[in-house]
């Protein structure tokens, strides 16, 4: 048949499977991206060469693996990270009211960079707003105020460039923030 003879379609094959064993991390995930790659019967009959070499290679993989001829090792990215000493200023701290110096320090850039938010009452500029009461409070409304309808916008990259502008380091979130927090409050 010409199908049966058509080169293309079994290089094509073979590349989707070899994508799929390259995606693999670990032995289980292999064996059933090894597993899964089939030969349409339609295009190869179960009693063509091709068909039948294709699924004696892809048991003797199998074998191989399970016999331990075949390793996998996960990949592994090591980082080396520095991490500023928090020296009270340079933190904005997610579950702590913002501090009257920090404050003066977002007062500053946003003076800097002529940042000028609707949403910005005269208790905001007093320090009395409710978002100056944590940096999760504060977050969020940088975050709101970077949002723009007209484009589409990082507004949460646009927020931490700012505050970084304005002197912070990073956030100092609570152990276990993003998993619901531990049982102690720690």
């Amino acid at each position: 048949s010409p199908v049966l003879d058509n080169e293309y379609y079994f290089d094509e094959v073979w590349r989707i499977w070899k994508r799929q064993i390259l995606s693999s991390t670990d032995v289980d995930s292999l064996k059933r991206n090894i597993s899964s790659v089939y030969m349409d019967g339609r295009i190869a009959s179960a009693h063509s060469g091709r068909r039948k070499a294709f699924e004696r290679q892809k048991q003797e993989l199998l074998s191989d693996i399970d016999a331990g001829r075949i390793r996998i090792e996960p990949p592994r990215h090591l980082y080396t990270v520095e991490i500023p000493e928090d020296n009270g200023m340079n933190y904005l701290y997610w579950d702590r009211p913002v501090s009257a110096e920090q404050q003066g320090k977002i007062f500053l850039q946003l003076r800097k960079e002529r940042f000028f938010f609707p949403e910005a009452t005269a208790e905001f500029w007093s320090g009395r707003s409710h978002v100056w009461n944590s940096g999760k409070e504060f977050y969020g409304f940088l975050d709101h105020m970077f949002m723009n309808p007209d484009r589409d916008t990082d507004s949460q990259r646009l927020a931490s460039g700012f505050l970084s502008r304005a002197g912070f380091t990073g956030i100092d979130y609570p152990a276990e923030c993003s998993t619901g927090g531990r049982a102690d409050g720690a």
